[in-house]
């Protein structure tokens, strides 16, 4: 763990570039890692539906955001977090991952595969036992117009503390008009 405390480097405006809402059944495959008794925090929640997928399957998740005043860089989630999942602000991913490793709380963040780029955040995964879970096609984040992203890019999840079976997992995704990778 890191004895440095995590800040951003540039200051983030809400919802410039990073306004898209993560659909429910990008979340599933987590289902069979978090443990159903934890309180999960969702810190980059905007419209919450990372909350309301996690609460319509039973488990304690509490949301916040920039927008409604809580930064996650630099608030103390306390005793009450088990465990963060959240599609974080691309524009800071660096920060977020960073904190994520400074809290020592197990987490899972919605990346672009482009997050195990650069000596930054390599840095930190050499260090910490991360273990990932593709999915077999994009996500169809939804933006401010209520139009669907395209999804012109692949993400996953990048996890620390959850035990997963493998280093790299993979899982199936059940969403409409699904195309697979080929």
């Amino acid at each position: 763990m890191s004895s440095k405390r995590p800040t951003s480097q540039k200051k983030h405006k809400p919802g410039v570039g990073d306004n898209f809402q993560t659909p429910g059944y990008a979340v599933k495959p987590l289902l069979d890692y978090i443990n159903p008794h934890w309180n999960i925090w969702e810190p980059a929640c905007g419209k919450g539906n990372i909350v309301k997928f996690f609460e319509e399957w039973g488990y304690d998740c509490r949301g916040t955001d920039l927008i409604m005043g809580v930064d996650f860089l630099t608030s103390d989630p306390k005793d009450w977090v088990d465990c963060i999942v959240t599609n974080p602000p691309y524009s800071i991913k660096n920060e977020f991952i960073a904190r994520c490793f400074y809290l020592a709380i197990p987490f899972a963040l919605l990346l672009p595969y482009t997050a195990l780029e650069t000596a930054e955040r390599q840095a930190h995964y050499k260090t910490h036992d991360i273990q990932l879970i593709f999915m077999d096609t994009r996500i169809e984040f939804q933006t401010p117009s209520g139009q669907g992203s395209g999804a012109w890019f692949p993400t996953m999840w990048l996890t620390w503390g959850f035990g997963l079976p493998k280093q790299l997992n993979w899982a199936e995704i059940d969403k409409p008009g699904k195309r697979k990778y080929k």
